[in-house]
């Protein structure tokens, strides 16, 4: 199988992004589209891909997914690999939907601990696209549903999740708490706040309140209370995610989601060994994968 150049996707949920590359890796061209895989049916992902592949003129090039287009309800359903997971694992499993053989659909990972433990879909990519910066350390992927995924060599050993975004996204949106509030990232002291007091007490549901006390006590504002959430929640996750690093620990997401996860690491003491952009990282382990394909 040809390495050259590759059509390389991320198909995410709420949107996908197609990477051109060239036969190094490198990123010739890029385009982001707002058709996720929520808002398709199967015999839809076909368009889309000719879409994106027309717009980066990459009609004729080979093709890999990763992310929800392989999930039950995507384009061709890839099972789930149980961990421990390497590139050459991932790359025996891929599968190509009907309508497009020349396609490869990456599996997801799971856990199995008397049944299925843990899911995820597109941050073994990431993970798997990270230099290691030694033999044995985390990578810390936040967003919707935070991953901490441990890696050992070129293998993904464990991993866990966080519902920490989804978690902010309901409590701002559908909650008495969530009257009135901005948008996260204004107010570094309310978050770094959030962040000591969810890491140290356990009782999340209790700390949780103390937006809405300090909301009636009119010591924050709506930004305020929007990072203090957002802070009690991240500290929550660090609570249970940092106890289980072994080695150094990487940080892999948008600029934004990483510098507040990185400002709440140093508070903690415990600050990222490196931090890479997410969009570099799966575009450099679909290359990976792709030539473990060959």
């Amino acid at each position: 199988m040809d390495s050259a150049d590759l059509l390389a996707l991320d198909w995410g949920t709420t949107s996908v992004r197609a990477y051109r590359l060239a036969a190094d890796g490198t990123v010739v061209g890029r385009r982001h589209d707002d058709r996720g895989a929520s808002k398709l049916t199967p015999d839809a992902f076909r368009g889309v891909l000719e879409d994106l592949a027309a717009s980066l003129d990459a009609g004729s090039l080979p093709v890999i997914a990763c992310g929800m287009a392989g999930s039950k309800e995507g384009w061709a359903p890839a099972p789930y690999l149980p961990c421990p997971v390497g590139l050459h694992d991932l790359a025996r499993a891929v599968l190509s939907p009907p309508d497009r053989p020349d396609v490869r659909i990456v599996p997801g990972l799971c856990l199995e601990d008397e049944g299925l433990g843990d899911v995820m879909r597109g941050e073994e990519i990431q993970a798997l696209g990270v230099e290691a910066p030694a033999a044995r350390f985390t990578v810390l992927a936040p967003g919707t549903h935070s991953k901490w995924i441990r890696r050992e060599g070129d293998r993904i050993v464990g991993f866990r999740t966080f519902l920490t975004g989804e978690l902010f996204a309901a409590v701002r949106d559908a909650t008495l708490m969530g009257r009135g509030m901005a948008t996260p990232g204004q107010d570094d002291r309310a978050f770094l706040d959030g962040v000591r007091l969810g890491f140290d007490d356990p009782a999340l549901t209790a700390t949780l309140f103390q937006v809405r006390v300090r909301r009636l006590a009119g010591t924050l504002d709506g930004a305020g209370a929007a990072d203090l959430l957002s802070g009690l929640l991240v500290g929550a996750e660090m609570a249970g995610g940092l106890g289980e690093v072994d080695g150094p620990l990487v940080l892999v997401g948008t600029p934004a989601l990483t510098a507040r996860y990185a400002l709440a690491l140093e508070a903690l003491g415990r600050p990222a060994a490196k931090v890479v952009d997410a969009e570099v990282a799966v575009a450099a382990g679909l290359h990976r994968l792709w030539r473990a394909l060959s």
